[in-house]
């Protein structure tokens, strides 16, 4: 599936389609340092120089592989190994303490009458340490066939304690707002016989948002899910969601190009490491933690970092990203690079030329970089790849019987390059004569039974603004 048709760039010699092949070959055979051999390859670089950084990265590998093999060792010599009578017993024990745990927590969610105290009794049952997802760390104690009956066990507790919870912070959210407005009212309402008769001018959409219900709308046409609720999507975010469970623990170089915002969580009651999340991903370890495959789902939203303000930067942004986990073997590369292509076809139009780069992300392997021909030149526009095992196993999902891909990028720039905007800060200034240069209604996609809707002037597609947004 990989060859000339993917790779467009003008006229593909036999010599670059080789190397091509050599480069995603070796990424996915010997991951970082397949990568950089065949990028250094394809540079023109002598095989001496490559050898010697193949050498030191290999090097580096094997050192990481070694000190994760002791651990492994260490954690295996702490491990107390039971007999299959001891192991059954010991979940017959587990079982009894999950209940337990389950009853408890939904004796004291009866009692809950603010939603601070609902939040105490998820971090309580439900936290990073929480008793009821302390259960899991168990597992390592039983047999094979013991450790399934066990998972089953506590998933259910999870689900009913978190479906429990989330309905008593809204009745929290309830009473709390009435009893708000009874202590603020002025004792008795006030009766306006008539209004004037003012004019409203219609308003217009903004192209974030034209963008990101666009880029969403595409997706759920093909049968993905969105996740945009509040309590789905949180912006306040934990270190293991955004992080950790994403392959990047604390010493992980990656973090460096995600510094972001963290709050005192003290103030807020809580023992977590609190942050703004730095990327939708972290909504993915979230769903895939409730949700049993297979299942697709679309993450829009919200997205924070410390960079500087300029033209192409700002600490507030958006980002996109799509998740799909089956059973291993249903969705496969071609799979992914075939969703990516159709996406890009809806955004930019059935013959816009797409170019793969191989790439790295800690939390797909292989990774993928995606380029468009547009408007003349080739523009970088988003990155996806095959979910990581890492992550599977972060999230309680076996690597050997799952599998999956993602892809992720930012409205911002497709914003930029849908509608030639070349200053970032625009979106953010509220300009009336910035924004009235936009439709007051969604875009329709192109090709699609909306096309009529598309025709509207209220609704006109990119393509139809003439020259470039000023």
């Amino acid at each position: 599936m990989i060859g000339p048709d993917i790779c467009v760039f003008g006229e593909v010699s036999e010599e670059m389609v080789s190397l091509f092949y050599l480069s995603i070959a070796m990424m996915t055979l010997w991951g970082a340092e397949g990568y950089l051999y065949g990028n250094w390859v394809s540079r023109g670089i002598t095989i001496g120089r490559v050898r010697r950084n193949c050498a030191d990265a290999h090097h580096f590998r094997l050192h990481a592989e070694t000190q994760q093999q002791k651990k492994q060792q260490q954690k295996k010599e702490k491990t107390p190994q039971l007999t299959p009578e001891e192991s059954k017993a010991k979940l017959d024990s587990l079982i009894a303490e999950a209940s337990g745990y389950e009853q408890e927590a939904m004796s004291l969610i009866g009692e809950c009458s603010t939603t601070k105290e609902a939040e105490a009794l998820r971090v309580a049952f439900l936290g990073k340490n929480g008793k009821i997802t302390g259960m899991m760390k168990e597992m390592r104690m039983l047999g094979g066939k013991e450790k399934p009956l066990l998972g089953e066990v506590v998933n259910s507790a999870k689900d009913k304690v978190e479906n429990a919870i989330t309905q008593a912070a809204a009745d929290a959210i309830v009473g709390e707002l009435k009893e708000r407005i009874d202590k603020e009212s002025l004792g008795r309402s006030v009766a306006i016989p008539s209004l004037p008769n003012f004019h409203y001018p219609m308003g217009r959409r903004h192209p974030l948002s034209l963008t990101l219900g666009l880029t969403t709308q595409i997706f759920e046409e093909i049968g993905y899910e969105a996740i945009q609720q509040p309590e789905d999507s949180p912006e306040i975010e934990n270190d293991f969601f955004n992080f950790a469970a994403l392959g990047m623990p604390d010493d992980h170089p990656a973090r460096d190009m995600q510094d972001t915002f963290y709050i005192d969580a003290k103030r807020v009651n809580s023992t977590d490491t609190l942050l703004l999340r730095t990327h939708t991903s972290a909504v993915q370890i979230r769903e895939m933690e409730k949700r049993t495959p297979p299942f697709k789902i679309v993450v829009p939203g919200r997205v924070y970092r410390k960079d500087d303000v300029d033209a192409t930067h700002y600490p507030v942004f958006h980002q996109c990203e799509i998740l799909a986990i089956d059973e291993i073997g249903k969705l496969t590369l071609p799979h992914l690079l075939g969703t990516v292509k159709y996406f890009l076809q809806k955004m930019f139009g059935p013959e816009i030329d797409v170019k793969y780069r191989a790439s790295y992300f800690p939390f797909t392997e292989p990774s993928i970089e995606v380029d468009v021909f547009f408007k003349g030149r080739w523009l970088e526009v988003l990155g996806c790849g095959m979910v990581d095992p890492v992550v599977l196993e972060a999230v309680g999902l076996d690597p050997t019987k799952y599998g999956g891909f993602a892809a992720g990028f930012g409205i911002e720039r497709f914003a930029m390059i849908m509608y030639g905007i070349k200053d970032l800060r625009l979106f953010w200034e509220n300009r009336k004569d910035f924004l009235e240069q936009f439709p007051s209604v969604d875009l329709a996609i192109a090709g699609d039974d909306d096309e009529e809707k598309a025709r509207d002037e209220a609704s006109i597609g990119f393509d139809d603004y003439p020259g470039e947004i000023v």
